[in-house]
């Protein structure tokens, strides 16, 4: 649902939750299992050390992870009371602790994104690799993307309105 203000229509509170879900979390975990299909039926990629190759296997898996428990913490328990209490017109829509937790799991997040990005090289190919992997790498690239504007949109943009609703 979109408010108008002027000439400016902006989304509300509850559309911009919505919009975090789809619009976010589900491309998001989508990539993320188009990897992990990879990743488990190639046990060995050549164009990676075998090290490597294990080390990312166990940190996609818990990027992974990260990822589906703080999803299902916003889709489950943190818009649904945001909702909540739009309705009931509270003061504060979201207390600090909560924030707190959610700015924590954002910063595990980052981190085993960046670990990724130092095993893979920045991301950059090979013209000789396989193209299987080389798509993977290019997906890995995406997920880092997608989580990053994510991250944006919820740091910059919903979570200084829950904070202080008088803002909105």
């Amino acid at each position: 649902m979109l408010t108008q203000t002027g000439a400016i229509i902006k989304p509300t509170i509850e559309s911009m939750c919505d919009d975090i879900v789809s619009s976010h979390h589900l491309p998001i975990m989508a990539a993320c299992k188009s990897v992990s299909n990879f990743l488990q039926t190639n046990a060995v990629v050549k164009d990676l050390s075998p090290e490597n190759t294990e080390l990312l296997q166990l940190l996609h898996q818990k990027l992974e992870d990260e990822l589906t428990h703080l999803f299902l913490k916003e889709t489950g328990i943190i818009f649904p009371s945001i909702k909540n209490k739009l309705a009931e017109h509270a003061q504060t829509l979201l207390a600090s602790s909560v924030l707190d937790l959610v700015l924590h799991a954002h910063q595990v997040i980052l981190q085993l994104l960046q670990k990724e990005r130092q095993i893979l090289n920045n991301y950059v190919t090979c013209y000789h690799w396989d193209p299987a992997w080389a798509s993977v790498v290019n997906e890995l690239f995406s997920i880092e993307t997608m989580v990053h504007h994510f991250i944006h949109v919820e740091q910059s943009k919903l979570y200084p309105l829950l904070i202080n609703p008088e803002l909105y």
